[in-house]
């Protein structure tokens, strides 16, 4: 995403004004694979990075399901987290050695 400061129009890369996927697209060339210091950052997740991420939607019902996980099997662990441009979270645990399914948890 571009111009993402309070008050500026938010504009995808893709080039496209009407965009349903802002911010989704790759700002360089080769993607993850190039290295930025002034952009969203990215960061590959899985068995090869040993990275994983819960990606809580609350436009999805994420928010309500993460609060009935964690009721049912107790709070995630303190780890890093970050706010998505829809009002939910990236919630990064690293080291895990668990395997990790890439599908929703909510059930909308």
């Amino acid at each position: 995403m571009t111009g993402v400061g309070q008050g500026q129009q938010i504009t995808c890369s893709c080039g496209h004004p009407d965009c349903p996927d802002t911010g989704k697209h790759p700002r360089t060339k080769h993607g993850l694979k190039d290295a930025t210091t002034d952009e969203n950052i990215g960061s590959a997740t899985g068995r090869r990075s040993g990275i994983a991420a819960i990606d809580e939607d609350p436009r999805h019902g994420g928010d309500v399901e993460l609060a009935r996980l964690e009721g049912a099997h107790g709070a995630l662990p303190a780890t890093p987290e970050q706010l998505t441009g829809g009002g939910g979270r990236h919630i990064v645990f690293a080291g895990l050695g668990v395997r990790a399914a890439s599908s929703p948890l909510a059930s909308n």
